[in-house]
Order: structure tokens, then C-alpha cells, then sequence
């Protein structure tokens, strides 16, 4: 019995079908197929090397920009066609998407557009110019910059997670240009109601004194005692809207955050959702329908 070795050396180019779904979160697994074509497993019969079969590259992993190269594994890939049975060897290569660059080039930017537009909240209502400035020039510049990102990527049929980080993004600027336009129009109410009132008590303060009667104090129904001292620090609705806007906006940002690390796309989301749900009809033993 002997052995026969064979030796020789293949230079290739090989693509990798990535998914975008998670980008730039996203983790790739490459893999590369060596199979025999025309003989099948009772001719031949490939098997990896117990020990160290694969040898990288000295370098291999700091030779990739965009990606660190996380592990190699090895595996079987072997099929089974009409034509018999054909040994195959499988190379799995785990990528993972360097983050720091998206960090600094989006996220760090985004957030900052974001907060930016809040500073509306602080100026004063009669500031028409430079609030509606603020807000058209945050919204214009993420438009621009969520532009020239998806300009860097193939086109796609489903939901990237960079797309819904995007989207409610400028969702939040674009709100806070909505919240000036609601102050805008409760300050020319609250003027308007002020005028009216104002000539309403002239009226019946000049009727009373004609009269011979005294005017009496009305005696309103008291609100709770925190909603009475929001009301009398800030006797406006124009305010008001505004001192609500500095609470509700970042808190409901903080909360998109933090759902959007944990779910990283719309797809997991909506999967974590329908679970809650499942188990919530579960609770309440109503029958519904579980996806495989």
C-alpha cells in the first residue's frame, strides 16, 4: 500500500453574497466550496487535517479595511444528486463590519443634528427666523448626509438597520420643526383668547358698577397641586409646549437608543414584538398563530 500526494497552488477571486439587513452592525459569514466534480465518494473522498488545516496569510486579518476577520472554520459540504454522492470541503469565514468609521462618519453626526434641533426649544416663541432656520438647515443637512450613505450601498429590497437609525432620526428633526408650528399657532391663540377676556371683564366691570353691584371672586375647580404650579410658572400654551418638548424629545430619543442597540433592524423588532404578543394572548388564552 502506498500513498500519493499531490500538490499545486490556486490564486482565485471569490465574491461573498453579504446581507445588509443588520449594516453597518452586521457580521458576514464568507464561504468557499471545494468539491469533486466528476468523482464521488466511492473514487474519492476529501477530509480536512486533524491539526492547523487551514494557514492564513501573516497579515490576513489587518489586510482588510472595512472588516476584521473574527474566525476561519472548517466544516463538510457533501451532497447527494441523482448522480451518486460527491465529497466536499467547506472553509467558513466569520467577518465582522468595523464599526469605529460608521461611528464617526453617522452615528456621531446624526446625534448631533438631532440635539441641535432641540435648541429651538429653548429660544423664544417670537424667534420665528431663527427657529424655522435651525430646523429647515438640521433637516436638510441629514437628508444630505443619509444621501451620500445609501450612495455607497447596492440597492435593496428590504430594511436596513442604518435605514430605520436614519429614518427616525429625521423623524425627531422634523418634529421639533412641527413643534414651532404648534407654538406658533397656540401663542396667536393665547393672544387672541388674552384680547378677548380682556374685553370681556371691561364689559362686565363697567355693567356691575352701573348696576350698584360688587363684583364676587369665582371659586374654579383646583387642579392637582403639580399641573397648578405648571400652570402658573407658565400661564402660556405656547410655553408650555415648549418646556414639554425639552422633556419628551430626548427622553423619547434615549428610549429609541436604547431599543435600537438591542434590536439593530426593524426585522428583529417586529420579531421581538410578535413574540410579546404571542405571549401575551397566551396570558389571556386567546388562540393565535405562531410564526415557524
Amino acid at each position: 500500500m502506498f500513498r500519493v500526494q499531490n500538490d499545486f497552488r490556486l490564486s482565485l477571486v471569490l465574491s461573498c453574497p453579504m446581507s445588509l439587513e443588520y449594516y453597518p452592525l452586521d457580521r458576514q459569514t464568507c464561504l468557499i466550496d471545494l468539491a469533486s466534480y466528476a468523482y464521488t465518494t466511492d473514487d474519492i473522498k476529501y477530509e480536512w487535517k486533524l491539526t492547523n488545516p487551514i494557514q492564513q496569510k501573516e497579515g490576513l486579518r489587518q489586510s482588510l479595511p472595512s472588516f476584521e476577520l473574527q474566525d476561519v472554520l472548517t466544516d463538510y459540504c457533501t451532497s447527494k444528486t441523482n448522480t451518486g454522492e460527491y465529497s466536499c470541503l467547506r472553509t467558513k469565514m466569520i467577518l465582522r463590519r468595523e464599526f469605529s468609521y460608521y461611528l464617526l462618519q453617522l452615528y456621531i453626526p446624526s446625534f448631533m443634528l438631532v440635539i441641535v434641533s432641540w435648541v429651538s426649544f429653548w429660544l423664544d416663541k417670537d424667534s420665528v427666523p431663527a427657529r424655522v432656520t435651525l430646523g429647515v438647515t438640521t433637516l436638510l443637512t441629514m437628508t444630505t448626509q443619509s444621501s451620500g450613505i445609501n450612495a455607497k450601498l447596492p440597492p435593496v429590497s428590504y430594511t436596513k438597520a442604518i435605514d430605520v437609525w436614519i429614518g427616525v432620526c429625521l423623524a425627531f428633526i422634523f418634529g421639533a420643526l412641527l413643534e414651532f408650528a404648534l407654538v406658533n399657532y397656540a401663542a396667536r391663540k393665547d393672544m387672541t383668547t388674552g384680547q378677548r377676556m380682556l374685553s370681556k371683564q371691561h364689559s362686565q366691570h363697567a355693567d356691575y358698577v352701573s348696576s350698584g353691584y360688587q363684583p364676587l371672586a369665582a371659586n374654579p375647580t383646583r387642579p392637582s397641586c403639580c399641573f397648578r404650579l405648571f400652570v402658573r410658572r407658565y400661564k402660556e400654551r405656547s410655553k408650555r409646549i415648549d418646556v414639554v418638548s425639552r422633556l419628551v424629545f430626548p427622553i423619547g430619543y434615549a428610549c429609541f437608543n436604547g431599543t435600537f442597540l438591542r434590536c439593530r433592524s426593524i426585522i428583529r423588532c417586529f420579531a421581538y414584538l410578535r413574540v410579546i404578543l404571542g405571549r401575551l394572548l397566551d396570558v389571556i388564552g386567546m388562540p393565535h398563530v405562531s410564526s415557524a
